[in-house]
This record gives C-alpha cells, structure tokens and sequence, in this order.
C-alpha cells in the first residue's frame, strides 16, 4: 500500500477528469474534452475506464474491489482480510470534512498537481426543484420516488464552494455544469 502524499504534483501538466454520480453526469462526460487521466468516484467512473477509483463509503468496496483501476481510500474502507496483493491501494490519511468520496477526489487530483481538473457529476442539488429530485445518473425518476435520499452532502453549493476555495489550485479546476459552475468559474 502507497499514501497518497508520494503522489504530490506527478501529473503536473497534465489534465483529469472525475467522474462523480450526479444526474449530470451523462451531460459533463459527452461535453468533456480529451484528458490524460480519469478519476472515478464510487462506482461510477467505471462506465471510462478510470486509472484512480476514489471512494470512502466501506460498504462499496465488495462492488468495486475487481475494477482494474488504482484505489484511493481511507485504511478503514477496505476490509483487513481483503487479498490486496494484485491491488494497488492509495491510502488518505484525511479526506474532506463533507466526508464524501466527490471532494475526496478533488482534493486528490489536486494534491497530484493536474493542471485541469475537470469534475462531471457532481451536482448540487436545489431540492426545491421538481426537475432536480433524481440522485444517480443512472436512476429513472420512478426509482428515485421510492426511497430515500441523504441530500445532506449534496445540496450545500456554498459548502462545497468554500472547500474548493482552501484547495491548493482551485483556479485548476472546472466543474462542467450546475451549481457548482456558476459559483466557482
């Protein structure tokens, strides 16, 4: 196992784009330009072929831990009996104070010094518009209705404006549309 920090400003010229799990998503990835490198966040960026799988939520890693991707994780996200041998694991000593794995990789892709990060999917949802009530990209309204949703972490624009604010680049990075896009660019 690696630590993140020995990945501090490698990709320096180079460009990435993360792929987070918001209703956006499909929308940012046909309208993002060519890049170096992809980040997927959760299970999401699989659908590119990401070279770093970004997740913090532990239950995810029986659903993603066959992926042929690098993993970027807190030790306490994989399973201590897990054979990692054929596994390259990137651990954080610390993720983000929202504690969801989308900043994680902002913050990643930061520390590793990408020049452009561009980040799809990752919506922040106005929960008082009907039109945004879908929580996954890959959801249809119907199995959206049906159960419940934590918008705690992903309705708060100005939370998330002010983390990317305190990043090291924040002018390097580019959200492909939303909230985030009016606020930050």
């Amino acid at each position: 196992m690696e630590y993140i920090e020995s990945y501090k400003n490698v990709y320096k010229g180079k460009t990435c784009a993360i792929i987070g799990g918001g209703t956006s998503c499909p929308y940012d990835v046909y309208d993002l330009p060519e890049v170096d490198v992809i980040i997927g966040v959760n299970q999401h960026g699989a659908i590119l072929k990401p070279e770093f799988t970004v997740f913090t939520d532990t239950h995810l890693w029986r659903d993603i831990r066959d992926y042929k991707t690098k993993f970027i994780c807190k030790e306490s996200s994989i399973q201590s009996n897990t054979n990692l041998e054929d596994r390259t694991i990137i651990l954080c000593r610390e993720t983000p104070k929202h504690r969801y794995s989308g900043t994680t990789a902002i913050k990643v892709a930061d520390l590793m010094g990408f020049d452009k990060i561009y980040v799809c999917g990752i919506d922040q949802y106005d929960s008082s518009s009907e039109e945004n009530q879908r929580y996954w990209w890959w959801e249809t309204t119907q199995m959206a209705s049906k159960r419940a949703k934590d918008r705690r972490d992903h309705n708060t624009p100005q939370d998330l404006r002010k983390f990317v604010s305190m990043l090291k680049n924040p002018q390097n990075i580019y959200f492909m549309s939303g909230r985030m896009k009016e606020l930050h660019q």
